[in-house]
């Protein structure tokens, strides 16, 4: 990644500055580079430095080479895209599974609480100990008169 940020930032500063003329100066403390002539100061030296154009045969192929690069991207980061679509809706699924899981315990829970809730009731009501069985009649049993 970072050559090809490097080759972008050397494609791109040749291709702006291929024309113009750079001036390297310097004095004792240190050395610089501008696109200003130097000041005329004393103890400063000034050279011209002739930037030469980039050859056409040469910039075409970085530039082919540059579109390459910038379709690779783009390939890559609509892979990337999808396989993150993919993880999240994964991950959706799985809650979504952990969500049914906890309705169904506590479904199960809230029934078992009914049923104990109903047992202390029919253990602790007199009158349905008191009760006589209500007797069923099926269609074939002979009818019977009290």
């Amino acid at each position: 990644m970072k050559k090809q940020l490097c080759f972008l930032c050397l494609l791109s500063s040749t291709t702006i500055s291929s024309a113009d003329d750079y001036y390297k100066c310097s004095n004792q403390q240190k050395t610089y580079y501008q696109s200003t002539p130097c000041p005329l100061i004393e103890g400063e030296r000034q050279h011209i430095l002739q930037i030469k154009p980039l050859d056409p045969t040469k910039q075409a192929e970085a530039q082919a080479r540059f579109q390459a690069w910038q379709t690779e991207q783009a390939r890559q980061e609509a892979e990337h895209r999808k396989i993150q679509q993919e993880h999240n809706a994964q991950a959706e699924i799985a809650a979504l599974k952990q969500n049914m899981a906890m309705q169904k315990r506590l479904a199960k829970l809230e029934k078992k609480a009914l049923r104990q809730k109903y047992q202390a009731n029919r253990n602790t009501s007199g009158h349905y100990r008191n009760r006589r069985p209500i007797k069923r009649y099926r269609l074939s049993d002979p009818l019977e008169y009290e």
